[in-house]
């Protein structure tokens, strides 16, 4: 076994490691079931295989009781750290995120997990709502539209690497197939939530905050250029009817402050769906 090296990066279900030259490896905790390291596993190698800037997959390793991925090591910093320390970048970086989606959605998916399947799996977990709310916002999930675009699944600012060699998308393992729509809600929720977190810098957080709408209606219009066929008006409607259950799946996964802010618009849209 290589020795593994200092952390690197963390998140919910694993943390990221330095290992051999030129490989990183993400480990995932003791209590993460096989099935979600191993679908990252796979998944991340067909990614990679369709051409999308992401790192490379070597190998699906065990250490100790936990379950393993050595990937390509790619030398960068996240969105997130570059905007940090180059504000005036905030714009065109903006914009290329809205790019990079729209890349990914580009591209018509096969053998993944289905995104309203997965959505109504992270719906049934949360504790913060009753279970007659949960299954009325499971029953509106069903109802909307279905698709067989390429969902990134948890796309922000913090899984975009700024590399030498141009941006990389990092952390598939919620990669699904659905509606683009879909995923391009959540993308927005994820630049809301980010203007009220307190697990970004505050100056940062402050920016994002005061241009929050600026940055959301201009990501929309960059993702609506590169689809002649999206106007941005219908898209706005499309994206708030799956606000809903895309927030309620978000629960999850938020720190007390955004579970708040995200708790406010559930409730709200719920009422509406009730009327």
């Amino acid at each position: 076994m290589d020795r593994i090296g200092d952390i690197i990066g963390s998140g919910k279900f694993s943390n990221v490691y330095e290992y051999k030259d030129g490989y990183a490896l993400k480990l995932f905790h003791r209590n993460v079931d096989q099935t979600i390291a191993l679908y990252e596993f796979e998944a991340s190698n067909e990614i990679h295989a369709l051409g999308i800037p992401t790192p490379a997959v070597y190998d699906f390793i065990q250490v100790g009781a936990q379950k393993g991925i050595v990937f390509q090591r790619v030398t960068g910093i996240t969105l997130i750290e570059y905007i940090s320390r180059f504000p005036l970048k905030f714009k065109t970086c903006i914009e290329q995120s809205a790019h990079l989606l729209a890349k990914i959605h580009s591209i018509k998916a096969t053998g993944l997990e289905s995104f309203k399947v997965q959505l109504a799996d992270r719906i049934s977990k949360t504790r913060l709502l009753s279970t007659q709310d949960k299954n009325t916002i499971i029953e509106y999930l069903f109802s909307l539209e279905d698709g067989n675009d390429l969902c990134h699944g948890d796309f922000h600012i913090g899984n975009i690497m700024c590399t030498e060699r141009g941006f990389h998308i990092i952390d598939w393992g919620n990669v699904t197939y659905g509606p683009k729509i879909a995923d391009l809600t959540l993308a927005i929720t994820q630049l809301e939530i980010a203007s009220i977190t307190n697990t970004i810098p505050s100056y940062l957080q402050f920016i994002i905050k005061v241009s929050s709408r600026f940055v959301i209606n201009h990501f929309i219009e960059i993702y609506c250029s590169q689809y002649p066929s999206l106007e941005r008006e219908n898209v706005l409607t499309q994206t708030h009817r799956w606000k809903l259950p895309i927030a309620t799946s978000r629960l999850i996964y938020c720190n007390r402050i955004e579970s708040c802010f995200l708790l406010n618009l559930i409730h709200k849209e719920i009422e509406k769906l009730r009327q």
